[in-house]
């Protein structure tokens, strides 16, 4: 037994059990069951073809999953929604890094190394600086240098 029905200017043919992926249903939340009357055509023992829609008949649907725009995520969490948008382009750019770790893990590598040396070097410099200012400190202080 199977129906084909009409949702948002689409037909699916549906029978018992199926999966469907609808366009927008207007305050649909899981779990929730939504009736179609649109039914254009059922097919059981007899098919009923209708004009346009077969009279008394309904398929009745179980929202098993609701997404939600980008607005009205922005709109739930206070946020802009071009800010939402920025957010989810920068992730879809760096997916991989969150898989591929051989990847990240070399890169930070490399800028720790860097980090490492710039600290040493300007260690190396105020150690230098510490050692002239105390050899020459007192001599610098008559002097009136320091």
């Amino acid at each position: 037994m199977y129906a084909i029905i009409k949702h948002g200017g689409k037909q699916y043919k549906v029978s018992v059990g199926d999966v469907l992926d609808l366009d927008r249903i207007e305050g649909a939340e899981p779990k929730q069951t939504i009736e179609i009357n649109d039914v254009l055509l059922v097919s059981s023992d007899e098919t009923k073809i209708g004009n346009p829609t077969v009279d008394g008949a309904k398929v009745v649907l179980e929202v098993l999953e609701a997404e939600q725009t980008i607005n009205e995520i922005a709109s739930k969490y206070e946020l802009l929604p071009a800010n939402v948008k920025n957010w989810k382009k920068m992730f879809l750019e760096n997916m991989s890094l969150a898989f591929d770790k051989s990847t990240v893990v070399k890169e930070y590598k490399a800028e720790l190394e860097t980090v490492k040396k710039e600290k040493d070097m300007i260690a190396k410099k105020t150690r230098r600086d510490n050692r002239r200012k105390g050899v020459f400190g007192g001599k610098a202080k008559k002097l009136g240098l320091i």
